[in-house]
């Protein structure tokens, strides 16, 4: 289904029906975003709404990867959810199976903004990621506040390719200072919980620190 007109979830959810799809290819489609983040926001929310599938666009997708996908599918759409919305669960198929398998996800602030939709520039976090101790690996980049530490470890996992092989397992760490970090146990909540408002301090060149520690 590679370059066609697809802009909507509706057509992939139609393609859940089918319990023998395990590859599919939907490249150039305006489904996807304009930046690297939208379009990974767009491959999760397919890979999550097709339960079987195992090559998206040629590529495998990974175990971390599905979990991560799934999680942040059953976060973004958790307002809704609660909200009982008419029709939900004919847009949702997968929302109850997913549901069942991980839990229901957490009750949304409603005083919060919508994280429903793609994320926007003014949401970006400087994160800078360490690999190991302060002497190692070090890579800077920009993440959506909004994304789930479920997605944020599918993301690290791609950062360091040759470092986090699918075998390994680690944890996600915050800096706090030299001698405090704090657990991301949680995959359900979102950067901004464990990094706070930091897009909207005075201070917004200081990167926040992550450190990734096998396990």
């Amino acid at each position: 289904m590679s370059d066609n007109k697809i802009s909507s979830y509706s057509s992939i959810n139609e393609l859940s029906r089918i319990s023998s799809l395990i590859s599919f290819s939907i490249l150039r489609n305006p489904i996807y975003g304009l930046n690297q983040f939208e379009n990974e926001t767009a491959k999760q929310m397919i890979i999550a709404r097709l339960p079987n599938l195992t090559y998206l666009n040629r590529v495998l997708i990974s175990h971390d990867e599905r979990r991560g996908a799934e999680i942040d599918y059953l976060q973004r759409y958790a307002q809704d959810y609660f909200d009982n919305k008419l029709d939900f669960i004919n847009e949702h198929r997968q929302y109850q199976r997913l549901i069942n398998k991980y839990g229901e996800p957490l009750k949304p602030n409603k005083n919060q903004e919508s994280k429903k939709g793609l994320c926007i520039r003014r949401d970006l976090l400087k994160v800078i990621f360490e690999f190991g101790d302060e002497n190692e690996i070090k890579i800077e980049k920009k993440i959506p506040s909004s994304m789930t530490i479920a997605k944020l470890k599918t993301f690290v996992r791609k950062l360091f390719p040759s470092q986090l092989t699918n075998d390994i397992q680690f944890n996600l760490f915050v800096v706090i200072d030299k001698k405090h970090k704090e657990l991301m146990s949680n995959d359900y909540q979102d950067l901004q919980f464990y990094l706070g408002n930091s897009f909207l301090n005075d201070n917004i060149d200081r990167p926040s620190i992550i450190r990734i520690e096998t396990i």
